[in-house]
C-alpha cells in the first residue's frame, strides 16, 4: 500500500490544527491506536467523527480496504 500511515497522518493532522476539540480528539485517537485499539474504536472513543464516518472506518478496516477509504 502507499500513502501516509494512519498514525503519522493523525499526528500530522493534529499538529496542523489549532487547539480545540478536534486537536484533542486526534491526539486521543492516536494514543489509543498506539495502545492497540482499532482505528474505528479509537475514533469512536475520541468522539470526533459522526456515526456514518465511524461506520465507514469500520467497514474499511474489516474489509482490509482502509487505505482506499481515504483516497
Amino acid at each position: 500500500s502507499s500513502g501516509v500511515p494512519i498514525l503519522e497522518a493523525a499526528d500530522l493532522a493534529g499538529r496542523s490544527i489549532p487547539g480545540g476539540r478536534l486537536k484533542r480528539g486526534l491526539g486521543s485517537a492516536n494514543r489509543s491506536i498506539r495502545a492497540g485499539k482499532t482505528v474505528d474504536e479509537a475514533f469512536a472513543e475520541a468522539g470526533i467523527l459522526q456515526r456514518i464516518d465511524r461506520s465507514l472506518l469500520k467497514a474499511g478496516q474489516r474489509s482490509g480496504q482502509l487505505p482506499a477509504m481515504f483516497g
